[in-house]
C-alpha cells in the first residue's frame, strides 16, 4: 500500500468520527450568517399589526361611544374581537377592492348591564351592526 493510499484511509476515518461536529459547526455558521444579514429590515407584518390595532380602537371607541347613548346603557367600555385581519382582493395584478377586518365578537360592559331590556337593545343593535349573532354579543354589568 502507498504512502498516498495510507493518508486517504486516516482522512476518512477522521471524517466519519467528527462528522456530526463538522455539520453542527457549518450549521452554526450558516445560522450566525443569516441573523448578521437578516438584521436591522423592518416587516411589513409590524406595520399591519398596528394598522389593525389602531382600526380596532378606532371601532372600539366608536362603538362604545354608540351604545352609550341607547336609553339605559349609561357608562360603557366594548371590546371587539376579530375573526381575521384585513383581506385584499385582487384583479388581475392590481388590488381591487381592500375588505376591513370581519368582526367574530363584542363585549360590552355598562352599567345597565343589569337590566334585560337593555341587554337585548344592545344585542340586536351590535348584531344588526356587524350582521353577527346575538349569541356573539356579550353585555355585562360593570363594576361599582
Amino acid at each position: 500500500m502507498t504512502s498516498y493510499a495510507k493518508q486517504d484511509k486516516r482522512e476518512g476515518r477522521f471524517f466519519k468520527t467528527y462528522r456530526g461536529y463538522v455539520l453542527a459547526a457549518l450549521c452554526v455558521g450558516v445560522g450566525l450568517l443569516l441573523l448578521l444579514f437578516s438584521g436591522g429590515r423592518e416587516t411589513t407584518a409590524d406595520t399591519s399589526s398596528t394598522d389593525a390595532d389602531t382600526y380596532a380602537e378606532a371601532l372600539e371607541k366608536s362603538v362604545s361611544e354608540l351604545c352609550a347613548s341607547v336609553e339605559g346603557v349609561g357608562r360603557c367600555r366594548v371590546m371587539i374581537t376579530f375573526c381575521h385581519g384585513e383581506q385584499t382582493v385582487y384583479d388581475g395584478s392590481k388590488v381591487s377592492t381592500v375588505c376591513p377586518p370581519k368582526v367574530q365578537g363584542v363585549t360590552v360592559v355598562c352599567t345597565g348591564g343589569n337590566d334585560p331590556a337593555v341587554r337585548q337593545r344592545l344585542c340586536d343593535m351590535l348584531g344588526a351592526l356587524f350582521d353577527i349573532g346575538s349569541h356573539r354579543v356579550v353585555v355585562l354589568p360593570l363594576k361599582k
